[in-house]
């Protein structure tokens, strides 16, 4: 069990079990499901407490990943996880770039253009692509897209919560 202070980051979902062996299946949240591989643990959030893993073994397939963990030894345990939520420790993630962002710390920023706020980032989805902000507007129950790429993107002011954006809500 870890202390409660600590800031975790969600990273996928685990969607079953894989095997007899106690392998589990997870769907990350990530557009890269291997970047998970880097850790040498994993958090599973269990009745609301985090309880940490350590990967044994890996691989991805499909954009899923396929993880054998310590303390699962069986199809039984691996099942007994289905739905519940992965994550990793914050201060365990590669530190960025200038101009780089984690996508799930831009979630609930304002979105303007030059003239008007927009909406809000509600989440993000790929495209194939790239990564596109699902942006839901103001005052209406529609959603707006936006690619997050430079083309679009003018600035994000971490401090303001904040992104401006070359786009019209017209688009």
């Amino acid at each position: 069990m870890l202390n409660s202070n600590l800031s975790i980051v969600p990273m996928g979902t685990i969607t079953g079990a894989f095997g007899v062996l106690g392998w589990v299946k997870i769907k990350s949240d990530s557009d890269s499901p291997e970047n998970l591989t880097k850790f040498d643990s994993i958090l599973i959030q269990i009745d609301d407490i985090w309880k940490e893993y350590k990967l044994i073994e890996s691989f991805s397939k499909e954009n899923f990943l396929y993880v054998k963990l310590d303390k699962v030894s069986d199809r039984d345990i691996a099942m007994s996880l289905k739905g519940l939520t992965i994550g990793v420790l914050r201060d365990k993630l590669p530190k960025l770039a200038d101009n780089e962002y984690y996508q799930f710390d831009l979630i609930g920023f304002s979105v303007f253009n030059k003239n008007d706020q927009l909406g809000t980032v509600e989440k993000f989805m790929m495209n194939g692509a790239n990564s596109i902000m699902v942006i839901k507007i103001k005052n209406d129950l529609k959603e707006l897209l936006i690619p997050f790429v430079n083309k679009f993107i003018i600035d994000v002011n971490l401090q303001n919560k904040s992104i401006l954006v070359d786009w019209e809500i017209s688009y």
